[in-house]
């Protein structure tokens, strides 16, 4: 009769195993720790992303005299929190703005660089796969600038899968 449990998840080297199994395991866990690392960077980047949004959405509905819509135009305003992009999710509400308000001056309220676009990071994956780009994977995800950068780069390195 047979003891072994094959319902089991765990990966530990068993010294019966065949040297192939060994290195796919070491790989394995090599991997599950780089993926954790990338989770924890894309946890923090997000983080950071929501903090900025709200500080500018904050800064905006204060100047506007609206600081009771800060929540709403968080969720109302997709990608940069801009004084245009505010003063259109109003108008389209109907909320009047005060008329010495000037939305035209696109700049995003925050002094950080905008988050590049969906074609810039198109762009870097593509010269990446290329082989055009030469930094390794941990110094391109530290230089990622946005959370859609860094789950792309994530995904290039196999590190996302799904499971559905």
């Amino acid at each position: 009769m047979d003891n072994t449990d094959y319902d089991t998840d765990t990966f530990e080297d068993n010294p019966e195993d065949s040297p192939v199994i060994k290195e796919l395991r070491a790989e394995l866990r090599k991997k599950e720790k780089a993926l954790n690392e990338l989770t924890n960077k894309l946890d923090k980047v997000e983080t950071a992303e929501q903090t900025r949004r709200a500080e500018a959405a904050e800064k905006i509905m204060n100047t506007l005299n609206l600081p009771g819509l800060q929540e709403d135009v968080l969720q109302w305003v997709e990608g940069p929190i801009t004084e245009k992009a505010v003063a259109e999710a109003l108008k389209v509400r109907s909320i009047n703005v005060p008329e010495d308000f000037d939305p035209d001056a696109e700049q995003p309220v925050d002094d950080e660089p905008s988050a590049p676009s969906a074609s810039q990071v198109g762009q870097q994956l593509a010269a990446a796969a290329g082989g055009a780009d030469k930094r390794d994977l941990e110094q391109k995800m530290a230089e990622a600038s946005s959370p859609q950068e860094l789950e792309a780069l994530m995904t290039e390195a196999g590190l996302i899968r799904s499971h559905s």
